[in-house]
């Protein structure tokens, strides 16, 4: 501090007039007058800090925050609006075979009714074959689903007869299984040596199509599309409606 104190107090010297060099000895002699006149040569170099937005690094500071706190209550509430929004009942829907039937319904209109008598074996018979069914819905979910809905393909395979879904009952993972009775029939016109054998699934319902539409608390709708390919039950969850329904 002493050498700065020279330095400054010489670079003054040097710089006035000669004519005042004794008045500034004594200054210099004067240990108050010299802190004093160093103080002040000390404040005149000092140069304020220029272009410093004061006002800019507020606002910084300000955005700062504002983001943490955001950031902050995001991730407070992330779990919250998966739970209420996205987290969706997992529906599955098995088919079942109950029981059926082969019928012989009588002569077809496709026989040659010019002749009297028709010979045993080549006459045209309708065959039918009948299929009693049960869908099966189960949630396999803690998470409630309300409003279900059954949609059948818009072009496609399905039932001839099939229970009504009550739309107003929940589906809850506590019930028993939800069940809907359906059948399905075809007919053959054919000789009595091809008669159509009975089996538990049509060949048709490899192209089978179930759509359950259902909500979750918060109104969202989700889906459950079922399809029977190769006769093997196979479920696939969506967000939003397939198309073909």
């Amino acid at each position: 501090m002493n050498v700065v104190l020279f330095i400054l107090s010489l670079t003054f010297f040097i710089s006035i007039d000669s004519n005042q060099t004794s008045l500034v000895y004594d200054s210099i002699n004067d240990t108050d007058t010299t802190i004093i006149t160093v103080s002040n040569l000390l404040d005149k170099n000092i140069e304020e800090p220029q272009n410093l937005d004061y006002h800019n690094l507020l606002t910084d500071c300000n955005i700062l925050q504002f983001i943490s706190i955001l950031v902050a209550i995001l991730i407070a509430i992330f779990p919250w609006v998966r739970n209420k929004f996205f987290r969706r009942p997992e529906i599955v829907i098995e088919l079942e075979y109950h029981k059926g039937l082969s019928t012989n319904e009588g002569l077809s209109n496709k026989n040659d009714f010019s002749e009297k008598i028709i010979k045993n074996g080549n006459e045209i018979l309708i065959f039918g074959l009948k299929w009693k069914y049960i869908i099966r819905i189960r949630n396999n979910s803690d998470i409630l689903a309300t409003y279900p809905k059954l949609h059948k393909p818009k072009v496609g395979i399905w039932f001839n007869s099939i229970e009504e879904l009550n739309i107003y009952k929940p589906i809850r993972s506590s019930d028993n299984d939800l069940i809907i009775k359906c059948e399905y029939e075809k007919y053959t016109e054919t000789k009595p040596s091809d008669r159509p054998k009975f089996v538990k699934f049509p060949v048709e319902f490899n192209d089978l199509k179930i759509l359950l539409e259902y909500q979750n608390s918060a109104k969202i709708k989700f889906y459950t599309l079922f399809e029977f390919e190769n006769l093997k039950s196979k479920n696939t969850f969506y967000f939003k409606k397939p198309k073909g329904f």
